[in-house]
């Protein structure tokens, strides 16, 4: 007899699994490309095609810089967290210490670039030498930073940015051979927090003078405190690169196994089921993705509120230190409007199935209730009771209304379910 299949969910192949990241990671970044060049239009509705091709540019240019310096930082944040938790290995010092020393090596070259075409550029990369930044601690660096950098012309600023760049080398260069005498342990802490702190001072520049926001994104900033606002531009760098660093390690998985090597494109066009699927493990559809999107806010709606009525009825208290918290009302406000959003589209997914006839429409409900099943049985879980109890020995137990209730619905919902399969059937036959 053979040996039994390990129970739980069957393992995908590496290649499969590949393919699926290079899948959602194609269409977030698609996704994020559409929204910037939504927010470009927006900024500058009398421009030509050919003029917002050039400002896209220039936008992705600053997000990339932003992008870059925050993969270094958080890359060296990523090391220290792990040691703090007692999680750190060998290999998560390599693989974050490489994406620093990759982010940091991309920034060099493109001040590079700007360096050999600009007089000025030059000249501030001499005046700010290495002599200027030698011995530099996180105190001296911000008051530098305001001081002088906030100050020059940009080119300039690129002349002392590319000097910059060239000392944090040396310091990330320091940390590898910290790591290669010893791999086992997080390379110096302090001086690994020291350049962090560094890089994470320039990203702050990079936020508030250069910070790649269109001009709709900075009408429409929230007017509450908390954390800065990351640009579109931005995000739509981090994707594509993430983007890209999933089919890099899709094509070598198809080496591996001597598979036809397809374009980013015919990947995502081939495994479009899995693309809503934050694991790869159930492929929801958009209006199951929808439907499970909504029940969630719905419920954290709910939360919030209570949450709300309870701060209400208690004496105010002095806030803790740290980052502002966004408004509890604000919050409520903006889920409100994502339920909204998301119960329109759900409409119009069913109006469109509708329109394409009985079988599209009898398998789009299905979706639908199957969907409105997986949200009770969740809510039910939530509720802390089990989702298998029938009605009648919930009663017995003495359950809430609430999840009596809950029960009732599921059990019409499964009804339907099974109402529509038979309804499909006869429309198949």
């Amino acid at each position: 007899m053979g040996t039994s299949a390990q129970a739980g969910r069957t393992k995908l192949p590496k290649l499969q699994l590949c393919a699926n990241v290079v899948a959602r990671s194609q269409t977030k970044y698609q996704e994020a490309l559409k929204v910037l060049n939504d927010y470009i239009k927006a900024s500058y509705p009398s421009k030509q095609e050919y003029d917002l091709d050039h400002i896209r540019s220039s936008f992705l240019d600053e997000g990339d810089n932003l992008r870059l310096t925050y993969e270094i930082e958080n890359s060296l944040l990523n090391i220290k967290k792990k040691s703090d938790k007692n999680k750190y290995t060998p290999q998560h010092g390599q693989d974050y210490l490489e994406l620093a020393n990759n982010a940091l090596k991309e920034l060099i070259t493109k001040t590079n670039i700007i360096n050999k075409s600009s007089v000025m550029s030059q000249e501030a990369k001499q005046a700010f030498s290495a002599e200027y930044f030698d011995s530099m601690g996180f105190d001296e660096l911000t008051r530098a930073i305001f001081e002088d950098l906030t100050t020059l012309p940009e080119d300039m600023q690129n002349g002392w940015l590319n000097s910059f760049y060239i000392q944090l080398g040396i310091r990330i260069e320091l940390l590898v051979e910290l790591y290669n005498i010893n791999p086992s342990e997080p390379p110096s802490l302090d001086f690994l927090i020291d350049t962090r702190k560094q890089i994470k001072a320039i990203e702050s520049f990079y936020m508030q003078s250069k910070n790649g926001m269109t001009p709709f994104e900075e009408e429409n900033k929230p007017a509450t405190a908390g954390r800065p606002q990351k640009p579109q531009s931005f995000i739509v760098c981090r994707y594509q690169a993430d983007a890209q660093r999933a089919y890099d390690e899709y094509k070598k998985a198809a080496i591996d196994v001597n598979a036809q090597i397809l374009t980013p494109e015919q990947v995502l066009e081939k495994n479009k089921d899995v693309i809503t699927s934050a694991t790869g493990r159930i492929a929801l559809k958009p209006i199951e993705k929808a439907m499970s999107d909504r029940y969630k806010a719905n419920n954290l709606i709910e939360d919030l509120t209570q949450q709300l009525k309870n701060e209400q009825n208690v004496p105010s208290t002095k806030p803790r230190a740290g980052r502002t918290p966004v408004p509890l009302p604000d919050r409520i406000k903006k889920l409100k409007k994502e339920v909204k959003q998301l119960s329109r589209f759900i409409e119009e997914e069913l109006q469109k199935a509708e329109n394409e006839g009985a079988e599209s429409y009898t398998k789009t409900m299905l979706l639908l209730k199957k969907a409105e099943r997986r949200d009770l049985r969740y809510g039910l879980k939530r509720q802390g009771v089990s989702p298998n109890t029938s009605i009648e020995d919930a009663i017995t137990s003495n359950e809430s209304k609430v999840t009596i209730k809950m029960r009732q619905e599921l059990k019409e919902v499964d009804n339907q379910i099974d109402d529509l399969i038979k309804a499909l059937n006869d429309i198949i036959k």
